[in-house]
């Protein structure tokens, strides 16, 4: 009986440690261009951010973006200022967009 009043909360705990040992997992190999985003951190932004620009917040589809460009990953704090290739810093951008924010 109590066993579902607690799920959600159970579920929660359970999905933020499992991201956060991903986020460790799916960091860029040293060496490798810190600009990299590895395939499977492109899927899970496009999930997370639901096909949506997050910037102009217009909705695309998996394969172009609103603009009818392709999607492009975006490091929210740009590289240039020591922003990092991770699953916090990534955010799904039009190409629109994300050429018009460069590296602010």
């Amino acid at each position: 009986m109590f066993a579902n009043l607690f799920k959600p909360a159970r579920d929660l705990i359970k999905d933020t440690w499992q991201s956060t040992l991903w986020d460790v997992k799916q960091r860029v190999a040293p060496g490798r261009d810190r600009r990299y985003v590895p395939v499977g951190m492109r899927r899970y932004i496009m999930r997370r951010d639901k096909c949506t620009c997050q910037l102009c917040r217009k909705r695309g589809t998996e394969d172009t973006g609103p603009d009818g460009r392709s999607w492009h990953i975006d490091h929210v704090t740009a590289i240039a200022k020591n922003g990092q290739t991770a699953r916090y810093n990534l955010a799904l951008t039009c190409a629109t967009c994300n050429q018009r924010k460069a590296a602010r």
